[in-house]
């Protein structure tokens, strides 16, 4: 029987293939996270090398959480509910008594970004992109992003991936430290077996430990209140300019960023749950994925009309904005034959 999460072992190393049967891309809806669930507590008491988590879609490693579980949400405390539970699930997995390695191949985004930064180790290949875009949902990252990232490749770097939510290639990925590793597209589907045998060589866990130390500026800034306060204040004044106060999603991020980097990982994750649940109830929020979804709709329409969609005719025109692009529209609204 085929199942949406394949369970191989070779070397004393387990092989978690996620590979969802009833959709083109893996998403971590709220029966797959029960299945990980599960999945990770009988691994617990297991005597393994490792583990690692990889995908069977192609260009696809995990494209995020399920939105339209998100989209259906009407109680805050269901969505708060909702993101400790898949903290809860992505919490142990990063307590299992073995290294575990993300293989990353393509999208890997939202909760699929979390799940990785659950892992001790991540490894991509070229044409992957990596990044936490739930802002442009008019949400914040819930299943433990908003602070893992920060406390794994320090703040200033871990800012602008959350605040803008806009995905990084995995050269960037790379400098960033956010993976430790990248590949070629055929590297990483001949070799990667032969790669993953072989990272645990001592000397190549103290290279990669190495390269995660913030050295320099960076690292005397974010280590002193005044440096911390400084940076906040920074991104804090970024987003206001770029939203003006009306996208309240990137300051909640910000808010758990900057009240968990300090304290324990559990405490953090509350906070996060908190915002998270607010955010998702919002009509903004509601707003932004029905915007989501319309978008994603006329992409597979581009050029081809459905038969059942009829043309009308428009009489009056209203165009909010009076930027390039609102200018834009009007002129040619306005420059039409009546």
């Amino acid at each position: 029987m085929k199942q949406d999460i394949i369970l191989t072992e070779k070397n004393n190393i387990k092989y978690l293939t996620i590979n969802m049967l009833d959709s083109k891309v893996n998403i971590l809806t709220s029966k797959l996270m029960s299945h990980l669930e599960t999945i990770f507590q009988d691994l617990a008491n297991q005597d393994l090398k490792a583990l690692v988590i990889a995908s069977n879609k192609p260009g696809i490693f995990i494209a995020g959480a399920d939105i339209n579980e998100i989209k259906d949400i009407s109680d805050a405390s269901d969505a708060e509910l909702k993101a400790r539970n898949g903290q809860s699930v992505l919490n142990q997995l990063a307590l299992l008594p073995f290294p575990t390695i993300a293989a990353i191949q393509g999208a890997c985004l939202g909760g699929g970004c979390e799940l990785a930064l659950a892992c001790d180790y991540r490894v991509a290949s070229e044409s992957s992109n990596i990044g936490l875009p739930e802002v442009n949902l008019g949400i914040i990252p819930g299943f433990g992003g908003t602070q893992r990232l920060p406390k794994l490749i320090g703040i200033q770097r871990a800012l602008p991936i959350i605040l803008k939510g806009k995905p990084v290639n995995a050269k960037q990925a790379y400098k960033l430290c956010l993976i430790d590793d990248y590949f070629s597209d055929t590297f990483f589907d001949d070799q990667l077996d032969c790669f993953i045998q072989t990272i645990f060589d001592s000397v190549k866990v103290k290279k990669i430990k190495k390269r995660r130390v913030i050295k320099g500026f960076s690292r005397i800034l974010e280590r002193t209140f005044i440096g911390r306060l400084i940076i906040f204040y920074q991104a804090k004044k970024m987003i206001m300019k770029a939203t003006k106060g009306h996208y309240p999603a990137p300051l909640a991020a910000l808010k758990a960023v900057r009240y968990g980097y300090l304290r324990v990982l559990s405490k953090g994750l509350l906070k996060e749950a908190k915002l998270f649940s607010n955010l998702a109830v919002s009509p903004l929020s509601k707003n932004l994925i029905q915007l989501f979804f319309t978008n994603e709709f006329l992409k597979k329409y581009v050029g081809d009309v459905p038969d059942d969609v009829q043309s009308k005719i428009l009489y009056s025109a209203g165009v909010l904005g009076a930027g390039l692009m609102g200018g834009g529209i009007a002129w040619l609204l306005t420059s039409q034959d009546k």
